[in-house]
């Protein structure tokens, strides 16, 4: 985790604000995944669960993150001349996200 500059932070017990960003993610695997799909096989959740974070992480709009993807985003970044004042200067109207449902 040091090679890729990534703190690993503890949230506090009792307290789901402490880590209101994997919160917000089981949330949204919770209403996107697990109570719109009926399984029958526990090989088929295994398959539907991989798709879903390869749609999650690739394809899926993010509002906190300007409706791109975390991909899109965490490959911004990972440019070493790319930085935050950089991102935040994007004109963001010039972007047209379209997601097919």
């Amino acid at each position: 985790m040091e090679e890729l500059n990534i703190t690993h932070e503890f949230g506090y017990k009792n307290n789901p604000n402490s880590q209101a960003y994997i919160e917000s993610f089981h949330s949204s695997v919770q209403h996107e995944f697990v109570e719109s799909i009926d399984f029958n096989y526990i090989e088929d959740v295994y398959n539907y669960y991989i798709s879903y974070i390869y749609f999650y992480n690739n394809l899926r709009p993010h509002g906190s993150l300007h409706y791109f993807t975390p991909d899109f985003v965490f490959n911004l970044f990972s440019d070493q001349n790319n930085n935050l004042e950089e991102f935040k200067s994007i004109n963001f109207n010039d972007f047209v996200v379209c997601v097919k449902k």
